[in-house]
């Protein structure tokens, strides 16, 4: 568990942990007006919930799988997917769809690896506009439009719409890095104090002279 601080100097917003800033975002108070957002060309057959939650780069767990139906293509995707209310996320009140915005970002990471062949995560977003605020009141469609592709990273804009065709939100300029090859290990020496190493609910000790190999 860490501890972090959101700051704000009265035009950016700062996401820190350990003096450090992760995050950095411009709020804007005048939303522009929604795109429009079609269907992307030479999408394939739709894949349901069963097996969406099967693919290697996916790595959510129960509460975070809201996909319920994702079509794939070169130039984009078409997912329909719920929010925080049908997933039955505790807290609010909400600004926003947190869950049905992550289901976005893992449409992202779908399209990703069906444009290049490769594993990614996304690492930013240029900009998020919120044109219905709260949470979603029912099932939404997810619109991804491709901007551009290289074997290291891919870009894209996303749309959230409502079941009568608003747009509930818009994440544009979103970018994903390549993963490393999944087959990969990570290896660890402990060279002072000491440290607990937690995967798969098991934990391990590690003092000075420690030396641990595990996968990622």
């Amino acid at each position: 568990a860490g501890r972090f601080t959101v700051e704000g100097d009265g035009r950016d917003l700062r996401l820190s942990a350990a003096g450090r800033t992760h995050y950095r975002a411009r709020p804007l108070v005048e939303v522009a007006p929604a795109r429009g957002w079609a269907t992307p060309e030479a999408l394939g057959e739709p894949v349901d919930e069963a097996a969406i939650y099967k693919a290697a780069v996916l790595f959510h767990g129960p509460d975070f799988q809201v996909l319920r139906r994702v079509a794939l293509s070169a130039q984009g995707a078409l997912a329909r997917l719920v929010g925080v209310r049908a997933m039955g996320w505790p807290g609010g009140p909400w600004q926003t769809d947190p869950a049905a915005i992550d289901g976005a970002l893992q449409v992202a990471v779908l399209w990703a690896g069906h444009a290049t062949g490769h594993a990614a995560l996304p690492m930013g977003v240029d900009t998020v506009r919120v044109h219905r605020t709260g949470p979603a009141p029912g099932m939404l469609s997810c619109v991804l439009r491709a901007t551009s592709r290289t074997t290291d990273q891919t870009r894209c804009d996303i749309a959230l719409l409502d079941e009568d065709g608003g747009v509930r939100t818009e994440l544009l300029g979103v970018a994903l890095v390549r993963r490393p090859d999944l087959d990969f290990y990570k290896l660890s020496l402990q060279l002072e104090g000491s440290s607990v190493l937690t995967q798969d609910g098991r934990d391990a000790v590690l003092r000075p002279g420690d030396l641990t190999i595990y996968d990622t």
